[in-house]
């Protein structure tokens, strides 16, 4: 339909949920209870070490059936396709992506989420994108050039910081 008026449509579109707290990490198996009891936890062996032995703890004691994925470092169409399909091969299906890290895992889990038709929860560790809240996978190369970009139909259904 034409614009006659000039007038500019405004979308707002966010994640579903964002919270925010120096306990968010203990309390986050109530904050993903509504996503499913089988996430994919997406992170690298840094953050891992950081945060993810904490977060797994926390999930297991909850009754969580985790699985564990080692991002390489590179959000590129190749960690994409590598995730998805070690994802596909867990002995229990996966109900939601968590991915922790910066923005380059975050944006991955995103799309790993997206590929598998199911919600992703971000847990950022550096305040520096917007990696988080947005539905955008920003892809790389292997040797870390700007690739492109993807555009998901939906924002991360839990942001935790």
């Amino acid at each position: 339909m034409p614009n006659r008026d000039g007038i500019t449509e405004r979308v707002f579109q966010s994640p579903s949920k964002y919270v925010q707290g120096p306990n968010a990490l203990k309390n986050a198996a109530k904050h993903l209870s509504h996503l499913g009891r089988a996430p994919l936890l997406l992170c690298d062996n840094i953050v891992y070490g950081i945060a993810g032995k904490e977060l797994t703890a926390t999930l297991e004691d909850a009754d969580y059936k985790l699985t564990r994925a080692t991002f390489s470092g590179e959000a590129t169409a190749t960690e994409i396709a590598r995730l998805v399909a070690s994802a596909r091969t867990t002995s229990s299906p996966t109900d939601f992506v968590l991915a922790l890290g910066g923005g380059k895992t975050l944006d991955t889990g995103k799309a790993v989420a997206a590929e598998l038709g199911v919600p992703v929860a971000v847990v950022p560790t550096t305040a520096s994108t917007d990696a988080p809240c947005s539905a955008i996978t920003v892809l790389y190369t292997p040797e870390g050039q700007f690739a492109g970009g993807l555009v998901h139909a939906r924002n991360p259904a839990l942001v935790l910081v």
